[in-house]
């Protein structure tokens, strides 16, 4: 990462700080932050962009095979491996004092949360119809209505990121309910990435520095009713396409092509950050503070702390608001292809979607019910025609 060479006695001591002195400074920032929050921040920093990666995609690999358990085994043995596996990582996690150890309880606490994730829709497609699951499949995430809000300076930020998955969340629901009542499910998917392709727009558009806090939470809704209204109708789809007995294998495919896609975008994200909010600091930042570019970059708490208005504060946010707009463009083009290929889905009437337990079974089931009716009219006839006798 490019620093600038002093220039100035002034601009020598600038770049010597001493560890002592930075260290009072981070204390100072960071006196209000949890404990937990702290432990986290720091083993964070350990993890490189590959492992997350890494961690990512193991947690997404963990679908199939789970969905496999659960289909050859049972649902009740899968649920039971993946609250073992849940536990084991959270004991581990408990008992841990190093960084390797904390990783891999990670790996066991991941694959056993993934796994109940997967197995809770599984569950949901064998107690529901069709035209019903999309607004069961919603409900876990009901909690996330109730998620208390702190007003801390530091996680503003975060707390208008999460207007997103509230905004989602409640668009799914309403989208189950329309689902319920109309039958279809592509017109939703269509509409929905319209709406969330509109959105990403307005991000270009209006997550500058100039932006009211409405414009920014304006543009999060926009993405979170588009987004409600494409995921939950695009695992219908998925489901309703298949058999009931290869839903649990098509909706793990589904999920892990979902998580893969969110690691792919993470994967990109960090590398353009990585590549250009570094250069940018160090170019934009004033002579006495190009030295700080790089602890900067990596303490978004240390950049806040920098008076609105000061010089550094100004590179600071020019900075950040570059990097933010190639990701935002970036963002935006990688969504154009959800409206097309909303367009080719199949759109099934899903209330002429009989979901058999295999193929061929519905005829089976049809044969049993007019064997049972026809067995309790000869019952019946055989009834009456004693009761003939006996009068």
């Amino acid at each position: 990462m490019a620093q600038a060479s002093p220039s100035s006695p002034e601009d020598s001591d600038a770049l010597n700080r001493t560890d002592a002195q930075y260290d009072d400074d981070q204390s100072s920032l960071r006196s209000d932050e949890q404990a937990g929050v702290k432990n986290i921040e720091a083993i964070s920093q350990t993890w490189t962009r590959w492992s997350l990666i890494s961690a990512y995609l193991g947690a997404a690999v963990i679908k199939p095979p789970m969905a496999k358990i659960a289909n050859a085994f049972g649902r009740l043995e899968a649920f039971s491996i993946s609250v073992f596996l849940y536990v084991i990582g959270y004991i581990q996690m408990a008992g841990s004092n190093n960084v390797k150890t904390f990783a891999s309880a990670q790996i066991f606490y991941s694959a056993g949360n993934t796994g109940l994730q997967i197995l809770q829709q599984i569950f949901i497609a064998d107690t529901s119809d069709l035209l019903n699951r999309a607004l069961w499949s919603s409900l876990p995430d009901i909690p996330f209505l109730i998620t208390v809000v702190q007003n801390d300076s530091v996680t503003a930020a975060g707390h208008i990121t999460q207007t997103f998955t509230f905004t989602s969340t409640v668009s799914s629901i309403v989208t189950g309910l329309f689902i319920k009542y109309t039958h279809h499910y592509k017109y939703f998917i269509t509409a929905g990435a319209a709406i969330y392709l509109m959105g990403a727009g307005l991000m270009i558009c209006y997550r500058t520095q100039a932006s009211s806090t409405a414009q920014i939470v304006g543009t999060q809704i926009a993405l979170g009713i588009g987004g409600g209204m494409v995921n939950v109708p695009a695992q219908l789809g998925v489901q309703a396409s298949v058999s009931h007995g290869e839903v649990a294998a098509a909706t793990a495919i589904f999920l892990t092509i979902v998580e893969i896609g969110g690691a792919v975008g993470s994967a990109i994200s960090g590398a353009v950050w990585t590549a250009n909010l570094p250069k940018k600091l160090s170019l934009y930042l004033p002579a006495d503070a190009q030295g700080d570019a790089t602890m900067i970059f990596g303490n978004i708490t240390l950049a806040q702390s920098y008076p609105v208005g000061g010089p550094e504060r100004i590179a600071i946010d020019r900075s950040y608001q570059e990097t933010m707009n190639i990701l935002l463009i970036i963002a935006a083009c990688l969504s154009v292809p959800l409206l097309p290929l909303s367009l080719i889905m199949k759109n099934y009437k899903l209330d002429q979607v009989s979901q058999a337990l295999w193929p061929g079974s519905e005829v089976i089931a049809d044969e049993f019910r007019r064997w049972t009716r026809k067995s309790e009219e000869t019952s019946s006839a055989r009834v009456k025609g004693k009761d003939r006798l006996l009068l």
